[in-house]
């Protein structure tokens, strides 16, 4: 992952978790909270669409690591 990647992803975590319920998320299992992260990076891919939300933020690589974690 790039390092414009890693700020985009702080950037969309930030975001998750302001836009979450905290106290849910303090004792959310790691599992659990990877797969309502992904559902939120999609969610947000798909309102903002695909274009401009790659734009601002470029997660080359992420999606790689994302792919290979739903397979499992």
């Amino acid at each position: 992952m790039t390092a414009g990647a890693g700020d985009a992803l702080v950037r969309l975590i930030k975001d998750f978790w302001a836009g979450g319920q905290p106290a849910a998320l303090e004792s959310i299992e790691y599992d659990d909270f990877v797969a309502h992260f992904l559902r939120y990076l999609d969610d947000q891919r798909e309102m903002l669409g695909a274009e401009k939300f790659d734009g601002q933020y470029p997660l080359e690589g992420f999606y790689d690591w994302s792919k290979k974690r739903k397979r499992l």
